[in-house]
């Protein structure tokens, strides 16, 4: 992660700019998003994903994957705690919201099949639905790459705040310290800034991905979710 910089602190106005996720931020984002894809939720009218099978609510770039069978996966495994296989499910594919990810429970709800996602936090609970190695598909481009495309942008070196995501509504407002890229180059430190807007915008507005696809055991949780370095172009940026 770039985060030792020798540069002169820079104060922005209240703006739209690129910003840049490297894999690990990324993919603490994807962790924070990703029960607007449990078919719990959904069913329970929880997701703004209710009613939107098939829809296209991302870029042509982005394609996410839940895959309890990958090899050496942090978190794959053969069966889920329900005794189903578990298996590759394609969640996203070039945009388009192509499967949820399910428990027994929430795929008879939507009148689908379950796919191998239902997990006990505790053995005194029933099982709820929970991804393995969720992930979103690398391309080709490189790190290096990503930052030099940047006309005018942020290059995000820390998440302070990713609570404030609400997947109901589909808001998320997230506190972050960042470098700003200016034509490529870095050239200057940003300690506080707040990139917000919608999940579904966010998504959509995911127009570069790299090739540095890595997996990290987010916050609390014992499963994998990984990402390479992505660029989100547009987001709504405030300054503190």
């Amino acid at each position: 992660m770039l985060t030792d910089f020798n540069l002169p602190e820079v104060k922005l106005k209240d703006k739209k700019m690129s910003l840049i996720l490297p894999p690990n931020l990324s993919a603490e984002i994807l962790q924070k998003f990703s029960p607007i894809f449990f078919g719990d939720r959904i069913s329970e009218g929880m997701s703004i994903l209710k009613d939107r099978f098939k829809e296209k609510i991302g870029s042509n770039k982005l394609t996410i994957i839940d895959d309890g069978m990958l090899h050496r996966g942090l978190a794959s495994i053969p069966f889920d705690d329900e005794g189903f296989s578990s298996q590759k499910t394609i969640v996203i594919e070039k945009g388009i919201f192509k499967n949820a990810l399910h428990n027994v429970f929430s795929a008879y709800k939507l009148e689908s099949k379950s796919t191998g996602n239902g997990f006990k936090v505790d053995f005194s609970k029933l099982p709820k639905v929970t991804p393995t190695n969720l992930y979103i598909k690398p391309q080709n481009l490189s790190q290096k790459d990503i930052i030099e495309s940047v006309e005018e942008g942020l290059y995000i070196v820390k998440l302070f705040n990713t609570d404030p995501i609400y997947q109901s509504s589909g808001s998320y407002s997230v506190s972050a310290t960042a470098l700003y890229i200016k034509n490529g180059q870095f050239k200057g430190f940003v300690p506080r800034i707040v990139f917000w807007g919608k999940i579904l915008d966010y998504f959509k507005q995911i127009d570069l991905i790299g090739n540095d696809l890595e997996f990290f055991l987010v916050g609390r949780s014992d499963k994998g979710f990984g990402s390479p370095t992505i660029r989100v172009n547009n987001i709504n940026i405030t300054n503190y």
